[in-house]
């Protein structure tokens, strides 16, 4: 072997998002990507190692190796099979040769049902872990948006259980998926009906309404950053389990009126299969689900737009001989988070002139994908603890008492990062005379569109605030940060701010609009970042001072912190119910330590009423 060859064992999900690759640089500098999943090799790239060293880090996506031969399909084959199982949990990712339900270590207890990724540095897998918990709202609107009228119409929302951020971003398979989704009483079926080591979702939710007039459904969510992720190695199994696969893709594929000899064990097997399963919960089970397949435009890692997305998805379709729709799949296009750049010293190995061998240091860049916000590692943390604060799982929180402290913490503490926004550039949107500045006032979204519609527009003149309160003026869609990117995605907004005249004089309202998510200590600790931010920033008041000018608004005007919900948000049973006395905790506790007053209000559309919470 030539002196000077070096090799790394690397992850790259933007090229291979199921298993490392062995990257090999000679002395000349040519370099080689090399992928043995399968237990053969396979050749898939020449990259640049500025780029390989850019978009991987040592010791937990690039480990270095000692060289070997090539060729020796084998020997790369048990490393690569050792990293995927010991970084990637799992084996749907990169299944091995043996039969699918034999893993070995792999199909220990703590890998069969979940996967426990962490958290992602690029592609969709970071792009679905940063809508999930930081923008959950807005991937539930664009999936609701897609389903059935008559579903939006009796109001129902989506209650994400992963990828969570307080789980580690674990993801669920098997009989662990359907527990997580509360029909872990069919695990047995599933087993019948697919082997071990099924497919691992991208994320999962419970679709339900308030009142109960829908019944309970579930998302199974599967996601995309570039057409190249689409395709696979196809299916490894043998023996028994390829037989009990085989014979549930045949079901589906009967379902759905598609040719028997059509290949779905293929390089679309992924997709295929994926399919099965909603054919086994609707089909097998009568029970509600929906598969949501994403599709991010944009994402840096390889640009793709709908037009190319839709024309690839035609293309999948085609092969798989799918000729009519596929009963409750969907596809939603969302724009990526954009991607901006870490920086932090790493070591990186740079051959010396002449051996090859010699280690220096080197400021490496890191992409990650975060909402375009300035100095995003500093600011992003900051806005996600509140987020993962105000979540919890079950139908009560448990640890009120240390969330509320670091809740404290976090209101006396300085925001980080470079993300306030001047009074200079208040969007213009927000400088005219209109008051509801969304683009669906003609026909708003069920929910809480429809309570901002309500109050600004609908009943404006008529809406009592707090018994001795009008309202002056107001906008919805408030930005509270600089948006360098422009996007909605890259933003945290208020949903209300309003200008109020109550007996002691005029004062601004930032208020968190809900209807049916979430519950009313989230809504709280929303409201109090919401709060936070408005006063750390520029005095916001310059809004209504340059839309009422005639008015002569004091220079100082006092800020109120309001969730504003219909009474049946807070009287649900579980979680919403029992969340009340948390988040009176800890609005009792941040008016009397931070002097930050934030008030629970029911809105009353019969009435035009926005009154205290009792």
């Amino acid at each position: 072997m030539a002196f000077g060859y070096r090799y790394w064992m690397v992850f790259l999900p933007e090229i291979e998002p199921h298993s490392h690759l062995l990257f090999v640089r000679n002395p000349a500098g040519a370099t080689k990507l090399r992928n043995y999943a399968s237990g053969r090799e396979r050749v898939v790239g020449q990259p640049g190692v500025e780029m390989v060293f850019r978009d991987t880090q040592i010791g937990r996506t690039r480990h270095e190796c000692d060289p070997h031969k090539t060729d020796d399909h084998g020997f790369w084959y048990q490393k690569t099979q050792e990293l995927n199982r010991r970084y990637l949990g799992d084996a749907d990712r990169a299944l091995p040769r043996q039969s699918h339900e034999d893993h070995g270590p792999a199909n220990s207890a703590s890998n069969v049902g979940c996967v426990v990724p962490g958290r992602a540095f690029r592609g969709s897998q970071r792009q679905l872990q940063d809508y999930v918990n930081t923008c959950p709202d807005a991937l539930s609107e664009a999936i609701l948006e897609q389903l059935p009228r008559r579903v939006r119409e009796l109001g129902a929302s989506i209650r994400w259980v992963s990828p969570l951020a307080r789980d580690n971003y674990r993801e669920y398979r098997d009989a662990e998926f359907l527990e997580r989704v509360g029909l872990g009483d069919f695990a047995g079926d599933l087993a019948d009906f697919w082997p071990s080591m099924g497919p691992s979702w991208d994320a999962l939710g419970v679709i339900s309404d308030s009142l109960g007039r829908i019944e309970r459904g579930i998302i199974l969510l599967e996601a995309k950053s570039h057409r190249e992720e689409i395709h696979g190695s196809g299916c490894q199994a043998s023996g028994a389990s390829l037989y009990k696969i085989d014979r549930a893709l045949a079901e589906t594929k009967e379902w759905l009126d598609v040719e028997i000899d059509a290949d779905w064990l293929g390089q679309l097997y992924q997709y295929a299969n994926r399919i099965a399963h909603l054919y086994f919960m609707l089909k097998k089970h009568a029970r509600p689900a929906w598969l949501v397949n994403v599709y991010f435009l944009d994402d840096p890692i390889g640009p793709t737009t709908q037009e190319e997305w839709e024309s690839e998805i035609q293309n999948v379709k085609n092969s798989l001989g799918l000729s009519q729709r596929i009963p409750n799949a969907v596809e939603v296009f969302l724009p990526a988070l954009a991607e901006t750049v870490d920086v932090q010293d790493e070591p990186t190995v740079r051959p010396a002139e002449g051996a090859g061998h010699a280690k220096t240091q080197e400021s490496i860049p890191r992409l990650c994908a975060v909402p375009p916000l300035p100095d995003p590692s500093d600011f992003r943390s900051w806005a996600q603890e509140w987020m993962e604060l105000a979540s919890y799982p079950g139908p009560c929180l448990r640890d009120p008492e240390a969330r509320i402290e670091r809740l404290l913490s976090l209101c006396k503490e300085p925001v980080p990062g470079s993300w306030q926004r001047s009074s200079a550039d208040i969007p213009s949107r927000l400088l005219n005379v209109k008051r509801y500045t969304r683009g669906d006032e003609a026909d708003p979204r069920r929910g809480e569109h429809r309570i901002e519609r309500e109050i600004l527009c609908q009943h404006f003149v008529d809406v009592s605030y707090l018994q001795d309160g009008r309202i002056i003026d107001g906008v919805n869609a408030f930005p509270l940060v600089r948006d360098c990117g422009g996007g909605r995605n890259g933003n945290v907004e208020a949903d209300l701010l309003l200008l109020v005249r109550c007996a002691s004089g005029y004062g601004l309202v930032v208020a968190e609009v809900k209807h049916s998510a979430n519950n009313a200590w989230f809504a709280a600790v929303e409201n109090l970042r919401q709060l936070k931010l408005l006063t750390s920033g520029e005095d916001a008041g310059q809004l209504f001072w340059r839309r009422n000018p005639v008015l002569g608004l004091p220079a100082n005007l006092p800020i109120t912190g309001l969730v504003v919900a219909p009474c049946t948000f807070y009287s649900q049973p579980g979680q919403k119910a029992n969340s009340i006395v948390a988040a009176r905790m800890l609005i009792n506790r941040t008016r009397a330590e931070a002097d930050v007053d934030i008030r629970l209000s029911v809105w009353d559309t019969q009435h035009r009423t926005i009154a205290a919470f009792d």
